[in-house]
């Protein structure tokens, strides 16, 4: 009987939509088939994994923890290996992104095999940490591929080494008459064999409970079952081996004493609270485990997850303890940083921030009790300040009698938040709240503070529930701040006194959102994206704008409509629907962003919103001589608002001299294009010699006679929504294509500008 352990095999595979179709199927068919017929084919198992998107690549290894990773696809060199995203399209990632990822798998995988063009840039990265890598040096062919693929499993399946595999591979490319063998390169950084390595299978004990150590116990209530999964699976990424019941428990076991010998197996325990509280058999786990933590000094973390704010009641023993908290959902990045940190006791790499955060976990031994205590009375205060301030805001979310009402009130949060520590968009609550405390105050508020600000801030907008306010009033009542109370009634005054003066809204309700898009340098597909909330149009000014959503964001073409749809639905109200302004290089003004998909059901950005296009004047500056004929012409254009005048646009051939264009232009505000075949450089030509506030074309001369469909009885200030219902409808089409899939429109509104545009002095 062969006892060797069964190696397994992950095939991977990744045509997106748009590159050039690769024979993907056929080569994991001859892998597969070849491994079928070899000698020793029980020891090896295969799974496979087609259309990859780039975070299914970490959970196909979670799942199927394979010794050898092969990778079949296209590759782009320096820029990366091409995965799919979301909606089929291409989605490079990156060598450093990559061999991260198997850096965190290096003790599981002993080889991988990147079969993708110019792959080696990557192949080398991940060699820094796994034994055996296989990239190409250029370019290879479809054919070659395969035959290299065949051959190098052919060999494995025979028992050969990963280099002999490799040398065999090479050859199968040469018999077959391809002259592509020296392609394929063999990164090689220990002798390595085949099941040669394999770690012993954990043992068990008579009643079948592995005596494997465990990083961390896993004590919850079977309620809560899907979320503690979630994040045990989480924690297994990051190379964190979690005591889970349904993972460790044979059928036909008592419960109580399989967990009793678990806790001998263990280094620290989780206590996860959830919305239904404490389970019969976590209440049973927990009292287990407090009865041997003093003894055995195994660290207990308490941690909460979505929906719960503070500890119960009837927990003093862990209300002694930092916990951790899951106060932005189940997939809180920092939440499972500070997890990870209280299970190891090491900070994970990377995460500075967390030098700003109290270790979770720990028993209450003299040492804890000391360390509280070394704190002053007014940093105390401070601590208690926060956390209070926290448990409000969280156990407010559920008073919350519907969706829409706890979307408003989370916008709403997010919102005051924003404005009072612009800063800390990517930190949770928690941490936001941390760093008010230690901010200095605005100007006026040096005694109460910043956080007495925030809270201010809150209490005065529009959506913060009433139950609400008249805990925010309790809390601030409560402290006293430099031997001064503050009545709240006089707070509010000065805040509604200094927000009128800085005419923002109490509401956050927005007409429209600046997004500015300009195009990395080193890269022809990653786009630099800033995002801007402007709630009035007519209060509006750029040289005191709003805190950015985002601030100069790296992302991807194809990324770019999902990631501002789902902004605006994060941090603004549902109505009123915001105009979307684009401002793009004018290389882009012919692209169809609109008209991208913007979810996985098929939502885009041109069906949800009416969006525009704008000239990016980072890339494009204009001086003050056509500065003020812009404003001139816009004018006129407000004129035609007010006075709802129907003839909103000449019909411009775009195909005429220069010298025939110019002279009727600039005697003209808005236009219809017709015969244009570069837009973007028609505008540049232009631009250097008048202003076109509003031009709309078809971006398929196909549909070009319907344009005047379109500006049938439409008025001058109602072309961006008419446009957008024109989008409506082609989306719901069943036809292919329709007009409202090729329309733009330039609006070039000079009262919405983002703060980083401004005009450029010395080109007057």
């Amino acid at each position: 009987m062969n006892t060797q352990a069964t190696q397994k095999i992950l095939l991977l595979a990744a045509n997106p939509i748009g590159s050039q179709n690769l024979r993907l199927g056929e080569e994991m068919r001859e892998i597969e088939e070849g491994l079928k017929r070899s000698r020793n084919r029980e020891l090896y198992s295969i799974a496979t994994a087609q259309a990859v998107r780039y975070r299914d690549i970490r959970r196909a290894i979670l799942e199927h923890e394979p010794q050898i990773i092969h990778f079949s696809g296209h590759g782009a060199g320096e820029e990366g290996l091409v995965f799919e995203d979301e909606t089929g399209a291409a989605k490079l990632v990156d060598a450093q992104a990559l061999a991260g990822l198997f850096q965190l798998f290096s003790g599981q995988v002993e080889c991988v095999v990147l079969n993708a063009c110019y792959s080696q840039v990557q192949a080398e990265a991940i060699a820094q940490h796994i034994p055996c890598v296989i990239g190409m040096n250029k370019a290879i062919g479809d054919r070659a591929a395969i035959e290299f693929a065949v051959g190098f499993y052919d060999a494995l399946g025979a028992k050969k080494s990963y280099e002999f595999a490799y040398k065999l591979g090479c050859n199968a490319i040469r018999m077959a008459g391809i002259p592509e063998q020296d392609i394929p390169t063999l990164l090689k950084t220990a002798q390595i064999e085949p099941m040669s390595a394999k770690a012993q299978s954990p043992q068990r004990t008579s009643s079948g409970v592995s005596t494997t150590q465990f990083d961390v116990f896993l004590a919850h209530n079977t309620q809560d079952k899907p979320e503690v999964r979630a994040i045990a699976l989480a924690l297994k990424q990051r190379n964190i081996k979690s005591w889970i019941d349904e993972e460790q428990i044979p059928p036909g076991r008592f419960f109580q004493e399989e967990i009793q010998k678990a806790i001998s197996s263990v280094k620290s325990a989780a206590i996860f609270i959830g919305l239904q509280g404490i389970g019969k058999w976590q209440n049973w786990e927990l009292k287990a485990f407090i009865s041997q933590c003093v003894e055995k000094k195994i660290p207990v973390i308490p941690v909460l997850l979505p929906g719960v704010n503070n500890l119960p009641e009837d927990l003093i023993f862990l209300k002694e303890l930092s916990w951790v908290i899951f106060s932005n959902g189940i997939d809180d990045e920092n939440a499972l940083d500070l997890l990870e940190w209280g299970i190891t006791e090491k900070k994970p790499k990377n995460r500075e921030k967390l030098e700003q955060e109290q270790r979770p976990a720990r028993i209450p031994t003299q040492e804890l009790i000391t360390s509280i205590s070394d704190l002053s009375p007014e940093q105390r205060e401070r601590l208690q300040q926060e956390r209070n301030l926290l448990h409000i805001l969280t156990q407010s979310l559920n008073t919350c009698s519907n969706d829409n009402e706890l979307h408003l009130y989370k916008t709403t949060i997010n919102t005051a938040l924003r404005r009072c520590n612009p800063q800390g968009s990517d930190r949770s609550w928690q941490q936001q709240l941390q760093d008010l405390s230690n901010h200095p105050a605005p100007i006026g508020w040096e005694t109460e503070g910043k956080l007495v600000y925030f809270v201010m801030m809150l209490a005065w907008m529009k959506d913060t529930p009433t139950s609400t306010l008249e805990e925010l009033k309790a809390w601030v009542e409560l402290w006293e701040y430099s031997g001064h109370k503050y009545k709240y009634s006089d707070l509010f005054v000065r805040i509604d006194d200094e927000m009128r003066q800085k005419k923002i809204s109490p509401s956050n309700e927005c007409e429209c959102v600046m997004v500015a898009v300009e195009q990395v340098e080193t890269s022809t597909d990653q786009l630099r994206v800033s995002l801007w909330a402007v709630p009035n149009r007519e209060t509006y000014k750029r040289h005191n704008p709003p805190m950015p959503l985002v601030l100069e964001e790296v992302l991807s073409r194809q990324e770019l409509p999902a990631f501002v749809r789902k902004k605006i639905r994060d941090k603004l109200r549902k109505e009123p629907t915001p105009t979307i302004h684009l401002f793009v290089p004018r290389m882009f003004f012919g692209d169809n962003f609109e008209m991208l998909p913007s979810s996985r059901v098929g939502a885009v950005l041109g069906n949800e919103y009416p969006l525009v296009v704008r000239t990016n004047l980072k890339i494009h500056p204009i001086g003050w001589y056509y500065y003020d004929d812009w404003h001139e012409k816009w004018q006129q254009i407000e004129e035609a608002f007010e006075n709802n005048i129907c003839d909103v646009a000449k019909f411009i051939d775009c195909s005429l001299p220069e010298k025939d264009l110019i002279p009727e232009l600039a005697t003209t505000d808005a236009v219809v294009l017709k015969n244009c075949d570069s837009v973007g450089s028609w505008f540049d030509l232009i631009a250097e010699e008048t202003a076109l506030p509003v031009a709309l074309w078809s971006r398929d001369p196909l549909f070009q006679d319907q344009l005047a469909r379109v500006l049938d009885d439409c008025i001058v200030k109602n072309l961006p929504d008419r446009i957008h219902q024109e989008r409506k409808t082609a989306h719901k089409s069943t036809i292919k294509s329709v007009l409202g899939h090729h329309l733009s429109l330039v609006w070039e509104d000079p009262k919405i500008v983002p703060p980083n545009m401004q005009f450029d002095s010395e080109m007057c």
